[in-house]
């Protein structure tokens, strides 16, 4: 009799390969794996958008569940991959099927026990897309060095010993609400950020966030400049900069690496109000600093002047003040009129005098309030920036020097008294302007005038220490400007408005003898 041969079935244990695609770019993967026979795999992708194999010989057990995690990616690419799935080749004969299966969390694909079925040949296919922006932020002032640029000012590019700035925050956004990401430069300026995949197609925008006293000069894509309102194409993307804002917006590409350089540079300062008195028909010196953020000009001039009461004959004359000292030098270069340009360098200090002429027929008290106006260029920037800056100088008619000093305190953040202050849009603002008699003989009819600055309002004022022999004070705010009648300086005085704020006093300051007013500023 014959016997039949008995049947043999081999059980075969479940096979998985790993596949990495990169696109946008190449580089080096990590995995880490559990439920597997290896616990590592490692790929380095040759070619964007090529799938790679790793391990080819990684079992896993039947009914077992696996993990699969990218556990590290190249240095500028998204930590979790834009998609993974697995397939099983051998699906038509098994549970598995032909359709994709595994669960993606993060950075980790999840294959149920119920799909490692004995004789599964699994093919995982992870897919990064590599959509990074980074670049750096820079100062832009040329670096000088002893007395010279070593890089070119204000064109938009990191050259010379132009440092990167660190600690600057930089945006990625829908160019309204929106932010996609966010980071800040490290100590090189440098920074880096990964653009998801809900930006993609979409108009977007990036910007470092520009810290008070900073102003954007120039940008540029991977060296080319972008000019201030122009559209600039690099690599197939339109990038349109906007130098106000110091933003540069596209429509985000599906992959790939832009590299955005923003150059920034302190704000210029002018410093600072003066207040000075002389006799009719003398001169009073006021004294001033300019501090350049950047290298370029800076031009000096005065603006329209505003007398109470109103009177011919005042006038100005600006001096140089090379050595920064405290009385007009002889010879000393005019700047003023006709404005002379200076040529300047990053952090480079201009000391000038405003010489003011008191009319000749100017009796005690009368005064004359003008701005102090700089206006700087900023040399090579791309489209043609300016920027103003301004103080102000009140002189006042008077038969002997009174001596004057101003001082400010920001009354929102309880800041000290000073000669300067920062503040912002809302914030109030306290001047206190000290006075003393320095001569040997008294002053009579004592007049202080000041006036609110350029983005400022009045809010109150008074006569806060106050010699009992000066006698009664009367004031005059932008609510009751000269030649309206003054009202008493006690108590507090409240209003609104802009411009002139003068006290009058009626009695005599000894030798000697000193008080202050005060008065306060809504900053717009």
């Amino acid at each position: 009799a014959w016997l039949t041969d008995n049947e043999i079935t081999l059980q075969l244990d479940p096979k998985l390969r790993i596949f990495k695609t990169s696109n946008g770019g190449i580089g080096s993967f990590a995995f880490q794996l559990t439920g597997l026979s290896a616990t590592n795999d490692s790929i380095a992708t040759v070619t964007s958008g090529v799938a790679v194999q790793g391990i080819a010989t990684i079992k896993g057990t039947s009914g077992v569940a696996v993990t699969v995690a990218e556990s590290g990616v190249p240095a500028g690419w998204p930590t979790n991959p834009l998609s993974a799935s697995c397939l099983d080749a051998n699906g038509t004969n098994n549970a598995n099927g032909t359709t994709t299966f595994g669960t993606l969390t993060g950075n980790t694909l999840s294959i149920t026990a119920a799909h490692m079925l004995q004789g599964a040949d699994i093919a995982c296919s992870f897919v990064n897309t590599l959509n990074a922006i980074s670049g750096t932020v820079f100062n832009d002032g040329g670096a000088p060095t002893a007395g010279a640029n070593t890089g070119i000012p204000n064109d938009g590019l990191q050259n010379g010993s132009e440092a990167g700035l660190a600690g600057v925050g930089v945006g990625l956004t829908n160019c309204a609400s929106v932010t996609h990401a966010t980071a800040t430069t490290d100590s090189a300026g440098r920074y880096a950020l990964s653009a998801p995949a809900a930006a993609v197609g979409q108009t977007v925008c990036v910007q470092p966030m520009l810290i008070a006293g900073q102003r954007s000069t120039g940008a540029n894509i991977e060296g080319t400049v972008t000019p201030d309102g122009g559209t600039t194409t690099v690599g197939g993307t339109a990038f349109v900069y906007g130098r106000a804002t110091s933003r540069q917006s596209f429509i985000e590409p599906a992959s790939g690496t832009r590299t955005l350089n923003f150059g920034l540079v302190p704000e210029s300062t002018l410093a600072a109000n003066s207040i000075k008195s002389a006799a009719a028909g003398a001169t009073a010196l006021h004294a001033h600093t300019f501090v350049a953020g950047t290298g370029g000009s800076v031009s000096f001039a005065s603006g329209t002047p505003t007398a109470t009461p109103p009177m011919a004959g005042w006038n100005e004359v600006m001096y140089l003040n090379p050595a920064c000292a405290t009385s007009l030098p002889p010879g000393a270069t005019k700047l003023s009129p006709p404005s002379v340009a200076q040529s300047v360098l990053q952090g480079q200090t201009v000391c000038f005098f405003v010489q003011a002429f008191v009319p000749a027929s100017a009796v005690n008290g009368s005064s004359d309030s003008v701005p102090v106006i700089a206006t700087m260029i900023f040399t090579n920037a791309a489209p043609l920036l300016t920027a103003t800056y301004t103080v102000t100088d009140v002189t006042t008619s008077g038969n002997s020097a009174l001596s004057l000093q101003k001082e400010v305190r920001n009354l929102t953040t309880g800041g000290a008294w000073g000669t300067s202050n920062q503040a912002k849009s809302g914030d109030t603002l306290e001047y206190r302007i000290s006075y003393v008699n320095p001569s040997a003989a008294p002053l009579n009819t004592v007049v202080i005038t000041d006036g609110t600055n350029l983005y400022t309002t009045f809010v109150s004022a008074n006569a806060s220490a106050t010699s009992p022999a000066l006698g009664s004070c009367t004031l005059n705010t932008p609510n009751n400007p000269a030649p309206a009648a003054g009202v008493a300086c006690t108590p507090l005085h409240l209003g609104s408005g802009k411009g002139t704020v003068r006290w009058e006093f009626s009695g005599t300051l000894a030798p000697g003898a000193s008080g202050s007013v005060t008065y306060s500023v809504l900053v717009d």
